[in-house]
């Protein structure tokens, strides 16, 4: 676990990749380089507004690494609809626990939680809710490791999942992942799709034999339960994939009824886990 801790660290001002857009002259720059910022940072000049765009933290980094059965994967949750209530990232010109990884999980963590808050997340007939009666803010982190597909604001997906994702799967092992988003579900897809059976052992590959192209649509397989394996050697892996849960994603999904396809995934996976 300690080797994760390690890995997640390296998010902080990580140059792994940077977005690239094209400049007026018709050349590619970079935005926010990594550089910058840790100069900026180092210097005092940092601002909110730099590490802090709608609530979503720059650095998605929610975990310090510890052992979950259970495992969130985001793409990029928040908004800044709060009238105040995150907490700020930056204090005199630098990052707030650059030199202190837990503490600086600690404030993303609690950012997270007003948002899923604000969202009703924790209420009764929603998603966590629905995972367990006695999962409440308090304690939410003690249950689940989150993480985000996209480890940076400028994050490339591909890039992002080779070097972290696909490490935090593997080095965790949960017994069941939630993958929010087509994003994420479509790395897991590339990763780890030759051994990802629904509960009848059908490949998703023979599943969607007809229409291939729809294994990468979220809607499609939202709340279903599928197992995958990350090598031979190891137990099953769980996964429900799920459309996004903001606002705009939630009401998109089948039959406008998210929660009834979710829990139908849940209640399958509670049955295996009984057998």
């Amino acid at each position: 676990m300690n080797d994760l801790k390690e890995d997640l660290k390296k998010v902080i001002f990580c140059a792994e990749c940077l977005f690239k857009e094209n400049g007026g002259d018709g050349r590619i720059k970079r935005t926010l380089d990594a550089g910058v910022l840790k100069s900026k940072h180092k210097d005092g000049q940092l601002k909110e507004s730099d590490i802090d765009s709608k609530g979503k933290a720059r650095y998605h980094v929610y975990s310090t690494g510890g052992k979950r059965n259970f495992m969130f994967i985001m793409e990029t949750p928040g908004n800044k609809k709060n009238n105040g209530r995150f907490i700020d990232y930056v204090e005199n010109g630098k990052l707030k626990y650059k030199d202190d990884f837990d503490k600086y999980v600690e404030l993303k963590q609690k950012n997270f939680l007003i948002w899923m808050n604000e969202l009703g997340l924790f209420n009764d007939g929603n998603i966590v809710h629905a995972i367990n009666e006695d999962i409440i803010s308090e304690n939410f982190f003690d249950r689940f490791h989150v993480t985000d597909v996209r480890k940076c604001a400028d994050g490339i997906t591909k890039t992002c999942f080779e070097t972290y994702l696909k490490n935090e799967i593997e080095i965790l092992n949960p017994k069941l992942i939630f993958c929010f988003g087509g994003q994420a579900w479509n790395q897991i897809l590339k990763k780890y799709g030759s051994s990802i059976r629904n509960l009848n052992a059908e490949k998703i590959s023979d599943k969607f034999s007809k229409f291939p192209y729809e294994i990468t649509k979220i809607s499609k397989v939202h709340g279903e339960l599928f197992e995958f394996k990350i090598n031979e050697n190891s137990d099953s892996v769980y996964i429900i994939p799920c459309i996004h849960f903001s606002g705009t994603a939630r009401n998109s999904a089948p039959r406008n009824s998210y929660m009834d396809y979710f829990k139908k995934g849940l209640t399958e996976y509670r049955g295996k886990q009984e057998k």
